[in-house]
């Protein structure tokens, strides 16, 4: 219920290529850590984020509303030698 919107993805890591992560914008305050306790209650071990930034605002949409993850994605992998889809 703390969550408003949010988006999962892969990021770059360097044991398993990439890590799931999350990028989440809140209706009440809540700390990552909790999120993550929450998830590994509901989700299998390889489905929860291994990390949550907290986006202000909403996040950024096409014109139907789906959610541009390739957006949220692209500053973790800036420099990198290559992006997993």
């Amino acid at each position: 219920p703390a969550v408003l919107e949010a988006a999962v993805f892969g990021v770059p890591n360097e044991q398993w290529g990439e890590a799931v992560h999350a990028v989440v914008v809140l209706r009440n305050e809540v700390t990552a850590e909790a999120l993550i306790a929450h998830c590994r209650e509901s989700l299998g071990g390889y489905k929860v984020p291994r990390s949550i930034d907290f986006h202000t605002g909403e996040l950024p949409k096409s014109g139907p509303g789906k959610i541009l993850k390739r957006e949220l994605r692209t500053p973790y992998w800036e420099g990198g030698t290559r992006q997993i889809n």
